[in-house]
């Protein structure tokens, strides 16, 4: 039988994003022996709701819903599929089945920026917007977006218009997807979803949905949000996955429509005052993959590669030569014991996640999946962690025992 038959099943039997899939599958040998084990009734720790899903649904929905989605042109990625993006299984819940529409190539060798912000932004907001999905399509980088109205949509239409390869991560059923006056990202690039029309579960939550967007980017620029703005929860998840945050500054610091990007900024977030701050991150991260294009000259003063290639070789110079001199006046290595932490003061989601930052330094993505905790909370615990110099931030937005 095809592998897809047995995740998709399984989505059918747990429902889209649901972590257990991951938590009851791990003591199991393949996906196949799991799907008959459930059938089976042979898992004690399902619920009664999902013993009754196992029981009653059959193989041949999931076959059912599959052939669907070939007659609507639609692909159906299991995690086992080659095919499946190699960012989406780093996660700590990577969708067991995803839909797809258009062509996911583009991962292997492009930088993926995506644009978030209001679902009504302001004029000022509208014209960043589209000063940034124009400077990044033209240096060869995939715009994405959640499809939502407001932001997402206009960043996507101005790529579509101007040729540049999109990426729409869509809330809703796939196949629900109305063109309308707004451009198909499948056109121009590709378009997924965990949900499929075919399939009765409610659309998972804007977390569930988030942590796919800022999985599938290499970087997020938060264009507006007011400090209720749900983009916030999208910049907490691209912070928990280690990915790179740009706030564009407030237009107006007295209006409450910017507050969020206030709070960000706050917080450390990475300022975005031209496509150059996003590019230079990006050129250290691989200059092959970006593409400069003479129209940008348009948008920016770029001009050419030398201002990444000249800095990136300064800063690589620097920290050569300032390695080389630290190893030649570092003493010989003398063996200490190890302090003994008095963790009395700790709650116990606080000790937990000093135990497991003992295996090694971890994203607060992961420490909120083994620990069982919402990320809400785990970053809340960490920072007071941090506070009391238990925990400390390394590169890479990865934390570890502070020694």
């Amino acid at each position: 039988m095809d592998k897809r038959v047995y995740w998709l099943w399984l989505v059918l039997v747990f429902g889209p994003a649901n972590n257990r899939i991951w938590q009851l599958s791990a003591k199991m040998k393949s996906t196949e022996e799991f799907c008959k084990a459930l059938r089976e009734g042979k898992i004690p720790e399902l619920t009664v709701p999902e013993r009754k899903r196992a029981a009653s649904i059959p193989f041949e929905e999931a076959e059912r819903i599959i052939s669907v989605s070939g007659e609507k042109g639609i692909r159906v990625l299991s995690y086992e599929c080659e095919e499946y993006p190699e960012r989406l299984r780093e996660i700590a819940n990577p969708p067991a089945v995803l839909f797809l529409r258009g062509s996911l190539d583009f991962l292997k060798d492009r930088f993926v920026v995506c644009i978030a912000g209001s679902r009504t932004p302001s004029e000022y907001s509208q014209k960043v917007t589209a000063y940034i999905a124009r400077t990044m399509g033209e240096n060869g980088c995939v715009i994405a977006s959640g499809l939502s109205a407001g932001t997402d949509i206009l960043a996507e239409n101005i790529a579509s218009d101007c040729g540049f390869m999109t990426l729409g991560i869509y809330g809703l059923a796939i196949d629900s997807f109305v063109q309308g006056e707004d451009a198909d990202p499948a056109e121009c690039g590709a378009m997924i979803s965990e949900l499929h029309s075919e399939m009765n579960f409610p659309r998972p939550k804007f977390a569930e949905r988030n942590r796919l967007i800022t999985a599938l980017c290499d970087a997020l620029v938060f264009v507006e949000g007011s400090r209720d703005s749900r983009g916030l929860e999208l910049c907490n998840s691209c912070i928990s996955q280690g990915k790179l945050l740009f706030v564009v500054p407030p237009h107006d610091i007295t209006d409450p429509r910017y507050l969020g990007q206030a709070l960000l900024l706050r917080r450390g977030c990475r300022p975005f005052i031209s496509d150059k701050d996003v590019l230079f991150e990006l050129s250290h991260m691989g200059l092959d993959r970006l593409e400069y294009n003479a129209r940008s000259a348009e948008y920016t003063d770029i001009g050419d590669y030398s201002f990444f290639t000249d800095e990136v070789s300064a800063e690589k110079k620097e920290k050569s030569s300032a390695g080389h001199r630290k190893k030649a006046a570092a003493p010989k290595p003398q063996e200490t014991p190890s302090p003994v932490q008095d963790l009395s003061e700790l709650d116990e989601k606080e000790k937990k996640i000093i135990q497991l930052l003992k295996e090694g330094p971890m994203l607060a993505d992961e420490i909120s999946a083994k620990t069982g905790s919402d990320i809400a909370e785990t970053l809340s615990a960490l920072t007071m962690l941090e506070l009391d110099d238990y925990v400390v931030s390394l590169p890479g937005k990865r934390f570890g025992l502070q020694h």
